[in-house]
């Protein structure tokens, strides 16, 4: 007997995107970056789908690399997307010329995150709906970025910590190592905890994503100590 069922919508835990960034900045603002992701639950079977052939994974990957960061050129990639068990697993290194924003001689603004703050954009770009918003599946991204200075630099200014709550999911990010000329490391997990955007909701949740966006737009502040 053959029986119309619902395909199952696994938890915001069960999708989780996890990545850390390793970058070693120059003084011209360009970067060298070791990345580190793993993916788990429904959003692993789209990486598995895309990067199912081994010889185009490089090529396939330095254009989203590309498409983000204009003129980056993928050093290697290796990837783990066999086993559906398991999370797809992805190590990276990635040379980007104009990742950071040299402002002046003396200082480089650097992004908070690997992910542009365009949530609302991305999710919510109308100012109103009369139809549900459908998401697809909830989601749950934790990151990690860490940048190591280039000698005689310092952090001048860095992200503010803060968390965000609401009926829709949550949103974090917490800093470390921002005094002194050791490097930051820059926290941030947001978790989107439905799937599914009543018209009702949706001016509050397009306001989650705004407060969202707020955060990840602001700056790690580099002063390269030129100044005499």
């Amino acid at each position: 007997e053959i029986k119309r069922v619902h395909t199952p919508l696994f938890a915001a835990a069960s999708n989780q995107a996890r990545r850390t960034w390793s970058v070693e900045l120059r003084g011209d603002g360009a970067a060298r970056i070791t990345e580190v992701l793993a993916v788990t639950g429904q959003a692993a079977h789209e990486w598995r789908e895309h990067y199912q052939t081994p010889g185009e994974r490089l090529e396939r990957y330095g254009k989203v690399w590309n498409g983000k960061f204009a003129g980056a050129q993928l050093e290697s990639v290796t990837m783990d997307v066999s086993d559906r068990n398991q999370p797809a697993r992805v190590t990276a290194v990635a040379n980007v010329p104009h990742f950071g924003e040299l402002r002046d001689p003396d200082t480089i603004h650097l992004p908070t995150s690997s992910r542009e703050a365009d949530f609302t954009r991305t999710y919510a770009r109308l100012g109103e709906r009369r139809w549900p918003l459908v998401l697809g599946y909830p989601w749950h991204h934790d990151e990690q970025v860490t940048y190591h200075l280039p000698s005689g630099a310092r952090i001048a200014r860095a992200p503010s910590s803060r968390t965000i709550e609401s009926p829709f999911g949550s949103f974090t990010l917490t800093v470390e190592g921002a005094s002194g000329d050791g490097g930051i490391t820059v926290n941030s997990k947001l978790v989107v905890a439905g799937s599914r955007i009543e018209p009702s909701d949706y001016a509050a949740f397009r306001a989650f994503l705004r407060d969202t966006d707020a955060a990840l737009s602001e700056r790690v502040v580099v002063d390269l100590g030129r100044a005499p």
